[in-house]
């Protein structure tokens, strides 16, 4: 399965205006990672949030607030 880009080809190369959101990733010890899981509220809200500031696109951070990543 190729990879799936969320921004067209000529804008690969373009700064994107980005923010930490302020929405924090779900630790995973609540979730059962023996099974698939397809959560991803946190990342969702995450993205709305910063959309709603008036950026691209979001950065997700942990409890501790490390960079986990965004949508890809």
């Amino acid at each position: 399965m190729p990879f799936g880009w969320i921004l067209k080809p000529e804008d690969v190369e373009v700064v994107l205006d980005a923010a930490v959101t302020k929405i924090k990733h779900t630790p995973s010890n609540p979730v059962d990672r023996t099974i698939k899981n397809y959560h991803w509220l946190d990342l969702v809200r995450g993205m709305f949030g910063v959309c709603n500031r008036g950026r691209q696109t979001g950065i997700l951070v942990d409890q501790k607030n490390n960079i986990l990543g965004g949508s890809a």
